[in-house]
Formats: structure tokens, C-alpha cells, sequence
């Protein structure tokens, strides 16, 4: 069975929560003492269902280092680790990272070769 999990962005507070929350089937989110927060307070992301190669679960908006070396690309150099953000892409309907406009790696095939590792996330200070 598919594990279907969230964790939730706080703005205001700058923390990143993995419980001490839950959904309603309408979207919203309730903290476990029952303040229901504004839309705008937090971003929900989702699970991936997949792990980088140390074991640790990939959520969306997270950085992940990868080395792309099944198919050369003239804009690309095949031996640098990228570091992306993981997106879902409504177009591809799938967890990836996109390199550029024009390319878009899917997250499950990219999985098969263990080279993923998680670097960080978009939420935290890029200083």
C-alpha cells in the first residue's frame, strides 16, 4: 500500500513540522491544539512514497543532489552533482526535479540509481 504522508511549512514560525497536525478532507490543517491556522500560514508537501540513497524520505521541496550520467546533454556536465528542488509537475503528473524550461527529471527513474541524496530544503535560509 502507497504511504500518504505530508509535513507542513510554518511561515511565521520558520519550523518545519512532521506531526502535531492533521488535514481535513477539505485541505485545511488543524494543530493538535486546535488552531486552525490561515491557508496562507503554512504549505503543505507531500511524501514522495520514495528515499534518498541514505534511507531518509523525500518530500517535495526538498533539495536533492544528483549526477545525470545516462544521457549527455550539451548544456549539461554529466560529472556535477545538481542541486534541485523536488516539484510536482501537473504536467508530467509526477514527483521530478527540473533542470531547466526545457527538461524535467522524473523522481522514480532518477530513484533507480541510488544517487539521490537529500541536501536541505527550500525553506531554509539560503545565506
Amino acid at each position: 500500500m502507497r504511504e500518504i504522508e505530508f509535513r507542513a511549512w510554518d511561515k511565521k514560525e520558520q519550523k518545519m513540522y512532521y506531526d502535531g497536525f492533521y488535514i481535513t478532507p477539505a485541505g485545511a490543517v488543524i494543530w493538535r491544539n486546535d488552531a486552525l491556522p490561515e491557508p496562507e500560514d503554512y504549505i503543505l508537501e507531500q511524501y514522495t512514497g520514495l528515499k534518498d540513497k541514505n534511507g531518509i524520505k523525500i518530500f517535495e521541496g526538498d533539495i536533492v543532489s544528483y549526477c545525470y550520467k545516462l544521457v549527455s546533454f550539451d548544456s549539461f556536465d554529466n560529472d556535477t552533482p545538481y542541486k534541485l528542488p523536488v516539484i510536482w509537475d501537473e504536467d508530467y503528473m509526477c514527483f521530478g526535479i527540473k533542470a531547466s524550461e526545457d527538461v524535467f527529471f522524473d523522481l522514480l527513474f532518477l530513484s533507480k540509481d541510488d544517487e539521490l541524496e537529500i541536501q536541505g530544503h527550500i525553506h531554509e535560509d539560503k545565506k
